[in-house]
């Protein structure tokens, strides 16, 4: 289910996720590019009475057979060690297949509750745990790689046109020349056939505009290396009182205000 990340564990996605500022953005990461790994698998972050679940939905018993779901917890334990410590243990497992004969290796393995024969599998940490800031983390760096993999996504689906639109809002932004008819200029399409066929996926270029900056923002903010003048121009925005309040309105607070209680 998970064999592009079992056989490349130190590749892009996984050095993408596991320098995410907290587990939740890595868990978020690893949501967000989930079709790198498979295109029928369908992960989800669901949260309740102070967890937060990583839950993987199979398709099939002969798509994810025991071994291979035992495989991808135990993958999952390893890169959220790598970045949490290895003293980390999740707060309890589901997994869809029944129980073995031998369930001494899972429990030392993962040293936690365990619930087999479940309906999905998921990997449970606590909310605490989910939103404690990591040392090891690399913003700047889970950004580039962030890029690479949306590119990734786009040649995989070449007809993706949220995902393509994504890759040249993301190109184009630092020279802060970015319109819906200069996207798609570099799209090879007119601006109208590129606003209808975001139509037809129910969204529109100023949407994804949004959504982009929105998500970089968040990795931004939170370093104090950059000042907020450079994340203002890194953001595609002309001038920083522009961002300023774009910031704003999405968070309902100024980047400042922000970066005194969340920036390390």
């Amino acid at each position: 289910m998970w064999s592009i990340l079992a056989s490349n564990p130190d590749g892009a996605l996984g050095y993408s996720w596991m320098t995410s500022h907290t587990l939740r953005a890595a868990f978020e990461r690893l949501v967000r590019f989930r079709k790198i790994l498979n295109d029928d698998a369908h992960l989800e972050l669901r949260e309740s009475g102070g967890s937060l679940s990583l839950v993987v939905w199979k398709s099939s018993e002969k798509i994810s057979p025991a071994f291979r779901i035992d495989g991808a917890m135990a993958l999952l334990l390893a890169m959220v060690q790598s970045n949490a410590g290895k003293t980390f243990h999740p707060q309890s497992l589901t997994i869809t297949h029944p129980r073995p004969k031998e369930t001494d290796p899972f429990y030392s393995l993962f040293q936690c509750p365990i619930t087999f024969d479940a309906k999905f599998n998921s990997f449970i940490i606590s909310s605490a745990d989910a939103d404690k800031p990591r040392s090891c983390s690399n913003e700047q760096l889970a950004f580039l790689h962030d890029q690479l993999l949306i590119e990734y996504i786009a040649k995989l689906d070449n007809d993706n046109i949220i995902e393509r639109t994504k890759v040249s809002i993301i190109d184009k932004m630092p020279s802060g020349n970015i319109s819906d008819a200069i996207v798609a200029r570099s799209l090879q399409m007119s601006e109208r056939t590129l606003q209808r066929r975001l139509r037809e996926f129910g969204t529109t270029f100023k949407s994804i505009l949004n959504e982009v900056r929105r998500d970089l923002t968040n990795s931004y903010i939170r370093d104090s290396k950059l000042s907020l003048t450079e994340i203002s121009f890194m953001l595609g925005f002309a001038e920083i009182s522009t961002f300023s309040r774009a910031y704003k309105r999405w968070t309902g607070q100024s980047p400042s205000a922000y970066r005194q209680i969340n920036s390390y």
